[in-house]
């Protein structure tokens, strides 16, 4: 499986994963499948394509180009895991879980503990210096035992270092290249790689040292797996003499003479793992080279862990205070309060599930006679419905002011809903135009449900059905158009479907019957009345059940 890692310039990181024969549209327009909110960047700036190797990447005519590893591309490239993407501020890599990115990549080598230390992570801080008992000590680096000495008192101070060095709060992109500056000052490796583990398992090489970084590194998937499985640290000094590696090709083409891969243990979990080797001329690795890689790794990885909690704590904060501003800004889209038009009076109601929702409500005055309602329910919940949500209210105040028939604005509004929401969001609207003079009333019912009711004074409840399909659905639709009269007393009820499908501990929904009983109960009180006890009626039914869906309802009432 392929993915994209995003960073903003912000460095703010989100991945996109590529879905079999899914075309990705990258660009600054919504209708994008990858939004990129930057002005330099085109509406429609760049593209990746599937084929059947792989994916394809290739401007879509940008005004200001996209670059692939440094050059900007002319003709479409197929991507390579670790090929980078830049768009205006944006940084794009391309990765295949599963494999290590960039130019580290993952080779099946096979695996025998002859002339191999296993050191488990329970034994770092208590095994006398050498090895696992009953096992025989490699080859390592010959040192004699004042050097011996100093070297480990030059480790022991690195360690402190790497305590102080890595404390404090950096994100992930500072601190994984500091912990292998580190490991090259511990253990002077020729090349070094750190993995850490995604959510489902799979390993993805996050950052890297070499000393020929136009060269493959080709790590030991077997060790890799040994390492993360069993939770111990590994070392071989002699790849090239070493039985387990005669069959592994790529490891004796790279002439590794020693390798070493250590768990990255937070004293929780094994949340990844930090790789070295070391060719014949630059010396082997000894037991001792193990013991520090594997205690700076155990270092490493509860900072890597509070990073993460770190990120993901600022992340949360930013994410609590963009909802909380979406949400003030909702709230002052929806009414303030009820209208004051002579003999009517109003009322409104709207809680969303989240923060923010994608029920709405309006009243809006079109002249002297007319006075105009309407309420939508947007498929889904959350920001993505709340943003289409204002879409449809700045289009429903531009165009009600003109005076339209209603079947009129309606397709109106159907029309903008078709242009700019995804295939998979529709609205259900219900509009009603109020002739104050006449007291009569012209309505459209786009595949709004539940149906509004008409709750005469006299007695009897008359329901107003749809007339037509949800907006976005069929662009150009010709909705019909209902008319009633109203006589004093009378009131309409409106809502979505979050009154209705209210559910209790039980999972019964509070449904059409419960409500049209409280609302024949309610003639002769007022809409704020009425509304006071849907709300009651709501609450005693639900008890200590979640909401599961925004709640919204409007109501109007003639009263001479």
């Amino acid at each position: 499986m392929a993915h994209i890692i995003i960073t903003g310039s912000d460095g703010q990181r989100s991945t996109h994963e590529l879905k079999s024969g899914e075309t990705v549209r990258i660009g600054r327009s919504s209708r994008n499948n990858m939004l990129l909110a930057d002005l330099s960047l085109s509406r429609h700036h760049a593209e990746i394509l599937p084929d059947s190797e792989g994916w394809v990447l290739q401007d879509a005519g940008s005004r200001n180009g996209t670059f692939l590893n440094g050059h900007r591309l002319h003709a479409p490239e197929r991507l390579k895991p670790g090929d980078r993407i830049d768009l205006g501020g944006y940084h794009l890599e391309y990765q295949e879980k599963g494999e290590a990115r960039g130019r580290v990549v993952f080779s099946d080598q096979p695996m025998a503990s002859e002339g191999t230390i296993f050191l488990p992570l329970k034994d770092v801080m208590t095994m006398p210096e050498g090895m696992i008992p009953g096992q025989a000590r490699p080859a390592g680096r010959p040192l004699a035992a004042a050097e011996n000495m100093q070297a480990r008192i030059r480790r022991l101070e690195l360690v402190e270092k790497a305590n102080l060095e890595l404390l404090g709060h950096e994100s992930m992109d500072h601190l994984l290249p500091k912990v292998l500056d580190l490991v090259v000052r511990a253990v002077k490796p020729d090349r070094t790689a750190l993995f850490l583990k995604e959510a489902d398992g799979s390993l993805i090489c996050r950052a890297s040292r070499s000393d020929r970084p136009n060269q493959e590194m080709a790590i030991s998937r077997t060790i890799a797996n040994t390492v993360l499985e069993q939770r111990v640290a590994i070392l071989t000094s002699d790849a090239q003499i070493d039985s387990r590696f005669k069959e592994g090709a790529s490891i004796m083409a790279q002439g590794i003479h020693s390798v070493m891969a250590v768990p990255l243990w937070n004293n929780k979990a094994v949340i990844g793992l930090i790789y070295a080797d070391s060719r014949m001329a630059s010396g082997l690795f000894a037991d001792e080279d193990l013991r520090v890689l594997t205690v700076l790794a155990n270092i490493a990885a509860i900072q890597i862990e509070n990073a993460r909690l770190f990120e993901d704590q600022v992340e949360k904060r930013r994410m609590d205070q963009e909802a909380e501003a979406a949400a003030d800004i909702q709230k002052r889209l929806l009414p303030q309060g009820p209208p004051d038009v002579p003999g009517y009076e109003f009322a409104g109601l709207n809680i969303p599930c989240y923060e923010v929702g994608g029920d709405y409500y309006d009243y809006q005055g079109i002249d002297e006679e007319r006075y105009a309602m309407v309420l939508a329910d947007v498929a889904g919940k959350g920001m993505g419905a709340a943003m289409l949500m204002s879409n449809l209210q700045a289009a429903f105040h531009a165009r009600v002011e003109m005076g339209p028939e209603p079947r009129e604005l309606v397709s109106h509004l159907n029309n903008t809903v078709a242009r700019v929401a995804p295939s998979n969001r529709f609205v259900t609207l219900f509009y009603l135009e109020l002739n104050l003079k006449e007291h009569h009333v012209r309505y459209v019912n786009a595949g709004h449900a539940p149906e509004p009711v008409l709750v005469r004074a006299a007695g009897g409840v008359e329901r107003l059905p749809a007339g037509g399909v949800p907006l976005g659905i069929i662009k150009g639709f010709a909705y019909p158009q209902g008319d009633i009269d109203m006589q004093p007393g009378d009131f309409i009820f409106i809502c979505s479907d979050g009154v209705t499908e209210t559910v209790n501990d039980q999972e019964d929904e509070f449904g059409d019957e419960r409500l049209e009983k409280i609302l024949v109960d309610q003639i002769g009180n007022s809409p704020a009345e009425i509304r006071a006890a849907v709300q009651k009626g709501l609450e005693e039914f639900a008890g200590d059940a979640p909401q599961p869906d925004d709640l919204t309802l409007m109501i109007v009432r003639r009263s001479t």
